[in-house]
């Protein structure tokens, strides 16, 4: 009689045990999601931080916003960085010799260029001292090579001698979204933005900045359900590169994050963004990265400018070709080249820079440290010189 017992004490042991296995492979799939996201490698949902922002909820975004570029918006001309016309102040401008434009920039944030340096000391100051001459800076933080494309088209007034294109190594994701907070992360920016496609004879088409309500903006991010897609979206959650959220039931969001592209090339230990310079990943973004670039290039000709294309690496671009020799965005510059498009590369330039000290000497909070603007500046100088 207490054998039976004790044989039903442990089947009931037994399937209490597998009774709460669900539960604890839960908390452990949570555990570990919570993990990834803190590496970047799952999605994670932006908040919103108003102190930080432009504007102060989504309506007022949407009553204050660009309605071609998204940013910036009028309401930032003039104050702070900018000029009254929207360009970063260039302090040399002001002391100049009268006349034509010499420069004009277009770019993001390492075209902006005062993420970790005063006016006086960017390099777009510098190459304006170099060049005794006047020099605009269009740049902007967050913006992909896209963005900065179409602010050069809508600037219809440029007429400088020279245009610059910077494109960093990330925009080539950056290019293949509709909403850059799919990519951030962290703080809510409201970063809806215009993008490219390439038609079927594969030329660029622009898809303009979406019109959404809040309820939808939030629908689109995957905040709430259910899930806007909208077309011509790449990085959506549950989309074609595996963006996954943490939502129940954390095993399943688990899994499914094996297929998200950041998670992958944690594991893989590359640049994030180094398949999307595939010529044949099914995002296109290499194709459409070259086809903005070369279109800048055509567009200046036709304006009677001369283009040059600027290709930046962010610090895992140069990590990686310095321990594999590979540099991400060179099959690109030859390309480009071969188009007969002008570029400057900078990355083996900074690797010689560098020397034998680590990248992230020359980096802080993603952006470059003061003592590269001397050469990004002497280095644009000279080339025009030639």
């Amino acid at each position: 009689m207490s054998s039976l017992r004790q044989k039903r004490r442990r089947r009931f042991r037994q399937l209490i045990a597998l009774g709460l296995l669900p539960f604890l492979l839960e908390g452990c799939s949570y555990t570990a999601g919570r993990i990834l996201q803190s590496k970047w490698a799952m999605h994670v949902d932006p908040v919103r931080k108003p102190t930080n922002a432009v504007a102060t909820g989504y309506d007022d975004y949407l009553a204050i916003r660009d309605p071609n570029l998204g940013w910036p918006c009028a309401k930032e001309y003039g104050e702070g960085y900018f000029e009254d016309d929207g360009s970063v102040k260039v302090p040399f401008n002001a002391q100049a010799p009268q006349g034509d434009w010499w420069i004009s920039l277009y770019g993001d944030s390492y075209t902006f260029g005062l993420y970790n340096t005063s006016p006086e000391d960017a390099w777009a100051n510098q190459l304006a001292q170099l060049g005794e001459r006047r020099v605009k800076n269009y740049g902007l933080g967050g913006y992909g090579s896209d963005q900065a494309h179409l602010r050069y088209v809508l600037n219809e007034g440029d007429r400088a001698e020279v245009v610059i294109l910077g494109h960093m190594s990330e925009d080539v994701t950056r290019n293949l979204t509709r909403c850059v907070d799919f990519k951030t992360g962290g703080t809510l920016s409201y970063g809806l933005k215009p993008r490219y496609v390439l038609d079927a004879q594969g030329q660029l088409e622009l898809v303009p900045i979406p019109t959404l309500t809040e309820d939808e903006f939030y629908r689109f991010l995957g905040m709430r359900s259910p899930q806007l897609i909208l077309e011509h979206e790449t990085l959506h959650p549950g989309g074609p590169c595996g963006t996954t959220r943490l939502t129940f039931p954390f095993t399943i969001s688990l899994l499914q994050n094996c297929g998200y592209w950041r998670f992958r090339a944690r594991i893989g230990g590359y640049p994030e963004y180094l398949p999307f310079y595939a010529p044949d990943h099914p995002a296109q973004g290499y194709a459409i990265s070259r086809a903005i670039l070369e279109s800048f290039h055509t567009r200046a000709k036709a304006r009677g400018q001369r283009a040059l294309i600027l290709l930046f690496p962010d610090p895992s671009h140069l990590r990686y070709q310095r321990e594999t020799g590979i540099d991400p965005t060179h099959p690109l510059a030859e390309d480009l080249r071969e188009r007969g498009v002008d570029v400057i590369e900078f990355s083996e330039l900074l690797l010689e820079h560098l020397g034998e000290r680590p990248v992230d000497a020359i980096y802080e909070h993603y952006h470059y440290t003061p003592e590269v603007d001397p050469l990004i500046a002497e280095t644009i100088h000279a080339h025009l010189q030639k």
